[in-house]
């Protein structure tokens, strides 16, 4: 077609400006370094963030080479470099978290170069501050009492941050279906220096009954989605003396949950998965006795179900 051509790999002005593929007609890494203060302990969660001018943020989470994984006291620690550039020193977040529960959960970087880092420690939630490679300071979103699930962070078009997070008295996994009787779901934002303010929180009841009581309802598969806007989907099962149902609540930037709507019905409900898109439009899908079925919406609007899929 007149006026388009083939660009090969190493070529355009992304890979110019970042050096990305500088070897003409191959793909993969073209150097690898060594990061700091990873050296003989044991590294999890290694989260990565790039803003659109190159500069870089790497999140991980450290621990003693020899403690058990349910005992470790997990640190957390981070390094800001320009990508091309050798890394500088990284510097420790939070070194004596107390519990697995700490480690890296989520990392976003602005284009001024601020990045925030999301992670548990002793005190619960917290959000880490790095700006030109310097540590700008740690603050607690939410404490320990409650352990944060699903928790996400977003760098918005103004330069400033979204962060999105619910609360669950379980620590550790959430194997017992019965104890999810309800949900917190709390959400922040901040400016371009990344102060949050955190919004109040919502709690939204998941089962008709009480756990442990008839009709024995337990809730399962809980899970909350979030977007840059600030847009939040809450999704989950529910099982009863009527059968498994899937239900979701929405709610958009700036207001509260609308109501619980019933999305999924009887029979053979199993497994929810569930996203939501940057303008609040999401889908929630489920295993049903159909094969796959799904339902889409609008954060804070109603849902309308979509064509059981044959590929069950």
């Amino acid at each position: 077609m007149a006026g388009l051509r083939t660009v090969r790999p190493g070529e355009g002005p992304l890979c110019r400006a970042r050096g990305i593929g500088s070897r003409p007609g191959r793909l993969g890494p073209v150097a690898a370094q060594l990061v700091p203060g990873t050296v003989g302990l044991q590294i999890g969660n290694p989260t990565l963030g790039i803003n659109a001018h190159g500069v870089a943020v790497l999140a991980w989470s450290f621990a003693s080479p020899y403690a058990a994984w349910w005992d470790k006291p997990w640190g957390t620690a981070a390094v800001m470099w320009r990508l091309g550039h050798p890394l500088g020193s990284s510097t420790v977040l939070s070194a004596t978290p107390g519990s697995h529960e700490g480690g890296v959960n989520s990392v976003a970087i602005n284009s001024l170069g601020t990045a925030v880092v999301m992670f548990h420690d002793q005190r619960g939630l917290e959000a880490a501050r790095l700006r030109h490679e310097q540590f700008q300071g740690v603050q607690t979103l939410s404490d320990a009492s409650e352990a944060a699930r699903d928790v996400e962070s977003f760098a918005t078009p103004s330069n400033g941050f979204q962060a999105s997070w619910r609360l669950s008295t379980t620590f550790g996994y959430e194997q017992q279906p019965s104890t999810l009787s309800q949900a917190t779901v709390e959400r922040a934002r901040a400016a371009t220096d990344g102060q949050f303010s955190v919004e109040p929180p919502s709690t939204i009841p998941l089962l008709i009954t009480p756990p442990l009581e008839p009709p024995y309802d337990s809730a399962w598969g809980l899970a909350l989605r979030s977007n840059i806007r600030g847009d939040q989907l809450l999704a989950w099962g529910a099982s009863g003396p009527a059968g498994r149902r899937v239900y979701a609540d929405s709610r958009r930037a700036g207001s509260g949950f609308r109501a619980i709507q019933v999305v999924g019905t009887p029979p053979a409900v199993s497994r929810v998965e569930s996203v939501i898109g940057p303008t609040g439009h999401f889908t929630v899908l489920w295993i049903g006795a159909r094969g796959v079925e799904a339902t889409a919406g609008v954060a804070g609007g109603g849902t309308e179900s979509l064509a059981p899929s044959e590929h069950g």
